[in-house]
């Protein structure tokens, strides 16, 4: 694997990371009692 391949690859395990982080840590979901924590989070409505 070449170096632009790895950090493609680190790349998106980052994202797919902090995906992870805000699902099962934050518990930042598409419920009705978590949509303002959702569009607090994205920056605005």
């Amino acid at each position: 694997m070449g170096p632009t391949e790895s950090i493609i690859a680190i790349a998106v395990l980052a994202f797919i990371q902090i995906l992870v982080h805000l699902v099962f840590f934050l518990h930042m979901n598409m419920s009705s009692s978590q949509r303002w924590n959702v569009v607090a989070f994205r920056g605005s409505p």
